[in-house]
C-alpha cells in the first residue's frame, strides 16, 4: 500500500490558507500543502519503529514536540503515533504511515483505520503495543520453576525460537540473567525463582530489572 502518496483533505476547503498564498486558488494551496507532506514522508523510514512500541513513550513524544495539537495528546499515543520532529506530523510506530494534518472532525484512530486499514495495530494483533496501564511483571502462569531442564544457560536460549521480533533485548542477554521465554508475547521467566517479566523495552538491563523486581 502506497503511505506516501496520500492526501489527508477530504475537500479543498479543509485546508487554511497561508498569508503568503491567499492570493491563490484553493485547488493550488491544497497541492502546495499536499506536495509538502509526501517530501516529510519521503525523509522518514518506512518500516516499523518498535522503540515506540509504548504508549507512554509516544504520549510523551507528542507532550514534548507538538503540545499544542489539535487532537488529543492521548489519542494521539493510543492510535499507535508519536511525534517525528517534522513539522507537525506524526508516525504509526507499526506501519509508518505519517499524518500530517490534524482535522478536529476526525480522530486519529479515524485517519489511521481511513489510510491503513491492513495495519496490524489497526486490526489488533499482536505488535508489541505497550499500553499505558500494563507493568514489567507479568502474571506466572507458567511452572514455578523447570529447575533442571532450564539451569543450563544454552538450554535456555533455544527457548526462544519464536520470540518476537518486537521485542528489544537479546535473547542472549535474557538468557544469560537467568530466563527463558514462556512462548507468550515478549514475557520470559527465571528458571530459579519463577518470576516473570515482559514489556521489554529499548536499553532495558535484564539483570537490573531481574534484581529490581525478584530480589
Amino acid at each position: 500500500m502506497d503511505l506516501i502518496n496520500i492526501s489527508e483533505f477530504e475537500s479543498p476547503h479543509n485546508i487554511s490558507l497561508p498569508p503568503s498564498i491567499i492570493h491563490m486558488d484553493v485547488s493550488k494551496s491544497v497541492q502546495f500543502a499536499e506536495e509538502k507532506h509526501r517530501k516529510i514522508r519521503e525523509q522518514l523510514p518506512r518500516r516499523p519503529n518498535y522503540s515506540m512500541r509504548s504508549e507512554l513513550k509516544r504520549l510523551k513524544s507528542v507532550l514534548a514536540q507538538n503540545p499544542l495539537s489539535s487532537w488529543s495528546p492521548k489519542e494521539i499515543a493510543r492510535a499507535g503515533f508519536f511525534c517525528t520532529g517534522l513539522e507537525n506530523s506524526c508516525q504509526c510506530f507499526c506501519c509508518g504511515l505519517v499524518l500530517c494534518q490534524q482535522f478536529l472532525y476526525f480522530t486519529p484512530m479515524d485517519q489511521h483505520r481511513k489510510f491503513n486499514p491492513n495495519c496490524e495495530f489497526v486490526k489488533g494483533n499482536d505488535v508489541g503495543n505497550i499500553s499505558k496501564y500494563e507493568v514489567r511483571v507479568q502474571l506466572n502462569t507458567y511452572q514455578a520453576s523447570h529447575g533442571e531442564a532450564m539451569e543450563d544457560e544454552q538450554t535456555r536460549l533455544q527457548s526462544f525460537s519464536g520470540y518476537p521480533v518486537y521485542a528489544l533485548v537479546e535473547p542472549s542477554a535474557l538468557s544469560q540473567a537467568g530466563f527463558f521465554f514462556t512462548g507468550t508475547r515478549d514475557t520470559v521467566q527465571c528458571f530459579s525463582c519463577g518470576g516473570c517479566l515482559g514489556n521489554w523495552e529499548e536499553n532495558d538491563d535484564p539483570w537490573k530489572e531481574h534484581a529490581k523486581w525478584f530480589p
